[in-house]
């Protein structure tokens, strides 16, 4: 006992109240502190883990191995017999949701008889089959002596004789009626004797009547006919813009601009703010409606024809401009300078470096290969006032991990990336990343 926490000793002397632990000897103590404090697992369990077991991506091999030790030794394989081994294949390959019952039966006859042969539990599975069967069958017969008696009681016997399958104390229907949108029956209506006020007819509701809906749809879809009829529907790839981006120089009414190279834009398209630099030429309304890639709408405030110049090539062509920030070449352009056929390092800007010769000689260092180091100038970190300084310890390393961090710090110190400091009122501790 004085090998027990003061919580632990607590909680033991609680739990053999009346008694106390004088009043037991050792072999009965040690089985009680084992139903107490010991693992509350079972043995199938721990075996069905150590079946299952699984090396981590970031795991390293030891650990591995250590982790599949003392699961082997869990599962106690000196007392698994083959009968044992057969009923636990058995019930790790019942996994469909039918057999949950099952299952979770099996296992606790298993856990309460350790001597279960593959014969008993596969005549225990067709035991449980019967049973549901017998349940059903008595479960049916019961249904249909009640649905007897109620048939005898209604009065509307001469209606559900033509209604089997659906008596009429049934529970309502899944889709609405469709005169009115309840979730009824039709002969339970309240608006069969309803005048509807669209139409004058009775029989339905306000808005289920066949002739309005027929005549509201179609005055709906001539007006939208009209409103589309000059209008089309184009998509703009605004999330390309981001990454990857290549660039087309050209001329806008005489003003040299540079719009990014977009194919899976229909049309080109500039912001506002490009649109007043280039002398804001009086804009149509848009005729297209524009979207992204994301079927989001974008914001087209209007168009204007304007005098494009690509490669010494001028065209009159149509420029939308956008409420967002955007420059677009978009494929109406391509189209109509016949860009396709034309590589795309012709057309768009290619940034190119070039070293001298003597220049690298002279200045090994910095066209050699390797981290750059800058020593021209200091850096101040401007902080705000009365800001109190954070000391963060360091964490624990690893052991494994302790001499490749040594190197790892050697390392930078030797190129000048970091320096060794005696104090320091800031500190953050390191995260070791292999």
């Amino acid at each position: 006992m004085r090998k027990l926490g003061t919580l632990e000793h607590d909680r033991y002397v609680n739990f053999i109240l009346p008694k106390f632990s004088r009043d037991f000897s050792l072999p009965e103590t040690v089985a009680k502190l084992t139903d107490l404090f010991g693992t509350k697992e079972s043995l199938l369990h721990r075996r069905f883990k150590c079946l299952n077991t699984v090396k981590g991506k970031t795991e390293d091999y030891l650990a591995y191995a250590c982790r599949v030790n003392r699961g082997v030794v869990n599962f106690e394989l000196s007392k698994l017999t083959e009968e044992q081994l057969k009923c636990l294949v058995f019930v790790c390959g019942l996994k469909d949701d039918k057999d949950v019952e099952i299952r979770q039966r099996l296992l606790a006859r298993i856990e309460e008889r350790p001597e279960t042969t593959l014969e008993h539990i596969t005549t225990e599975c067709q035991r449980i089959i019967n049973l549901r069967h017998d349940s059903a069958m008595i479960e049916r017969e019961n249904t249909e002596q009640v649905y007897a008696v109620k048939h005898k009681e209604t009065q509307f016997q001469h209606y559900r004789s033509n209604l089997p399958e659906m008596p009429y104390d049934s529970k309502p229907p899944s889709r609405s009626y469709w005169l009115c949108g309840g979730l009824h029956w039709s002969r339970d209506c309240t608006y069969r004797t309803h005048k509807c006020t669209d139409c004058g007819r009775i029989g339905h509701k306000e808005g289920f009547c066949k002739t309005y809906n027929n005549y509201r749809r179609n005055y709906n879809q001539a007006n939208f006919n009209r409103q589309q009829a000059n209008t089309r529907t184009v998509s703009v790839n605004v999330h390309s813009v981001q990454e990857r981006r290549k660039y087309v120089p050209l001329s806008i009414n005489g003003i040299h601009l540079r719009l990014q190279l977009d194919t899976a834009s229909d049309i080109s398209v500039i912001g506002k703010n490009t649109w007043k630099l280039i002398g804001a030429p009086p804009l149509s309304p848009p005729t297209v409606d524009a979207k992204t890639a994301s079927g989001a709408v974008l914001s087209i405030i209007g168009e204007f024809n304007a005098n494009i110049t690509i490669k010494e090539e001028q065209r009159v062509e149509t420029v939308y401009v956008s409420q967002a920030d955007l420059k677009l070449l978009g494929t109406d352009l391509i189209e109509a300078f016949s860009l396709w056929s034309v590589p795309v390092d012709q057309i768009c800007n290619a940034i190119q470096s070039s070293t001298n010769k003597e220049l690298r000689l002279r200045y090994p260092k910095l066209f050699g290969e390797g981290m750059g180091l800058c020593t021209k100038g200091n850096v101040t970190l401007q902080l705000k006032e009365k800001c109190r300084p954070v000391f963060c310890p360091k964490r624990p390393v690893a052991y494994a991990m302790l001499d490749a961090v040594d190197k790892e710090l050697d390392r930078l110190e030797k190129l000048g990336v970091i320096t060794p400091v005696d104090f320091s009122d800031w500190a953050a501790p390191i995260v070791v990343v292999r």
